[in-house]
């Protein structure tokens, strides 16, 4: 058994268009989530959350390879987790950057890169608490908006680290983006646009939300 940060793991083909990508899970992760203390104990530890592959995180990916134009120059993920789509944008070329909060994340981030054999520049970082120095053509962000603190340090990471004309792409699948969270990146000036996409987890659809952000100068196809 091959074991990555103290975790079993699980290989996982990720097809993405024409691509496919080795991506490490966790091989036991229900055994990593005490679902009943979760419910009785406001104070029980956070679940390894990075570990799972997230419909977001699915739903990004095949679109990132559908327009993978996109995928040059500098690009970010946020809350990367496995790391798919940052190695995914590598494998399409980009300058691929990602952080995490969580230093097993970031651990399983490099060995994906390093399975797939991409290039990705990692870091630990709180999405709350960045003061990045350089900017992005694109951020992408998979299921990281469960909480409106979040929903405001995207807004504000969109404002302060995409390139002129840059994109941020931010994929949920648990519904928890809110009108209000929209209407601010208006009034920052940030064009939006939204689609929806299916993908499958544990057998079932789900429906995964897409909100495309877009800093001003960017044409917009």
């Amino acid at each position: 058994m091959e074991y990555c940060a103290g975790f079993a793991v699980r290989w996982e083909p990720v097809v993405c268009g024409m691509w496919t990508l080795q991506i490490a899970t966790v091989a036991d992760l229900a055994r990593h989530v005490d679902a009943a203390r979760l419910l009785r104990d406001p104070a029980a530890p956070e679940p390894p959350y990075w570990a799972h592959l997230w419909p977001g995180s699915r739903a990004l990916a095949a679109y990132l390879a559908e327009n993978p134009e996109w995928a040059s120059g500098r690009v970010l993920e946020a809350g990367c987790g496995l790391g798919l789509v940052a190695v995914l944008a590598a494998r399409l070329g980009a300058t691929s950057f990602a952080f995490d909060r969580d230093r097993h994340a970031l651990a399983f981030s490099r060995l994906n890169a390093q399975r797939n054999q991409v290039p990705i520049h990692l870091f630990r970082a709180d999405l709350c608490r960045l003061g990045l120095r350089t900017r992005f053509r694109l951020i992408l962000a998979a299921d990281v908006t469960y909480d409106p603190a979040l929903q405001r340090a995207l807004l504000d990471l969109a404002a302060e680290s995409l390139e002129d004309g840059g994109r941020m792409l931010c994929a949920e699948s648990v519904r928890t983006f809110d009108r209000a969270w929209l209407q601010e990146a208006v009034w920052r000036g940030l064009s939006v646009r939204e689609q929806e996409r299916e993908e499958t987890e544990f057998g079932r659809p789900v429906r995964v939300r897409l909100i495309e952000l877009v800093r001003p100068g960017a044409s917009v196809e």
